[in-house]
């Protein structure tokens, strides 16, 4: 056996490829052989439109504190605008 880390890795790389190579080669074969595969190709039936019910979004109601929170900052960009 070797110690070397190299020869290692080209080892397990050759291996690896090897492997995937051959899952390439099974692959092609099944995709040749494969029996459930249609050789009369059907046309799609058309389908009936699908219609969508509109979607009602209500705009979020402000709270009292918070509309007056919105006041008061409309007050404060006013009055700086105001003295420059």
């Amino acid at each position: 056996m070797t110690d070397n880390p190299m020869m290692i890795m080209v080892v397990n790389m050759a291996i690896v490829f090897v492997v995937l190579f051959l899952l390439g080669l099974v692959i092609e074969l099944i995709h040749k052989l494969d029996p459930t595969k249609n050789s009369v190709q059907e046309e799609p039936q058309p389908s009936a439109p699908i219609y969508v019910a509109p979607v009602v979004v209500e705009e979020p109601r402000l709270t009292q504190e918070e509309a007056e929170l919105v006041d008061y900052e409309t007050v404060m960009d006013q009055e700086l605008t105001e003295r420059q």
